[in-house]
């Protein structure tokens, strides 16, 4: 220290410090958020299920609906694509399970964004679909709470087809497994 006061003088010298103090500060907290705290991995394929609790429409009350999505993540950025692979309708005019083959399936676009929690709060993700539906383009919004490592996204959804909204789970898919509709979910 005292070298480096001959050399730039008192004033340079506190200055140079400083920076040099910043910059490894800098770094330090560039590793806790890269390598404590990294944002999660949830690029590829989930299983998505969302059960509706609450709707304008009778036929709508209790359906459960199952997605496949195909994710990427770019920063906190989220990214992808969904299917419609099946759905239940009990209070329906044609109740029961309704699988859709890969042809007939509606599509949707997912984009969102993830929110880290530092405090020891479970990190968020918050999911806007456009789905291109059987009859009309609806959106749905998901706000989902990472559980389980990166494998499950549990929360709630609202939809604009018939103002639905309930309970929705998103689970990584298992390697092997085919599609969502051969998986068991957990208990909405």
């Amino acid at each position: 220290m005292t070298v480096i006061i001959k050399i730039f003088g008192k004033t340079v010298s506190t200055i140079l410090i400083s920076v040099i103090s910043g910059l490894l500060i800098a770094f330090a907290l560039f590793l806790l958020r890269e390598r404590v705290f990294p944002l999660p991995e949830i690029a590829g394929r989930w299983c998505v299920e969302t059960h509706t609790t609450q709707t304008q429409k009778t036929d709508y009350q209790d359906m459960v609906i199952q997605y496949m999505a195909i994710l990427l993540r770019e920063g906190s950025t989220v990214k992808g694509t969904m299917e419609k692979i099946s759905e239940n309708a009990p209070n329906s005019d044609n109740p029961g399970l309704k699988k859709y083959d890969p042809e007939n399936r509606v599509h949707g676009a997912v984009e969102g964004s993830i929110q880290k929690l530092y405090t020891g709060s479970k990190d968020q993700i918050v999911i806007h679909i456009i789905e291109e539906g059987e009859r009309r383009v609806s959106t749905q919004f998901h706000d989902l709470t990472i559980e389980h490592s990166d494998t499950l996204f549990v929360g709630a959804f609202f939809s604009t087809a018939a103002n639905s909204e309930g309970k929705s789970v998103w689970r990584r898919t298992m390697q092997g497994e085919e599609n969502c509709s051969d998986s068991l979910f957990y208990d909405l």
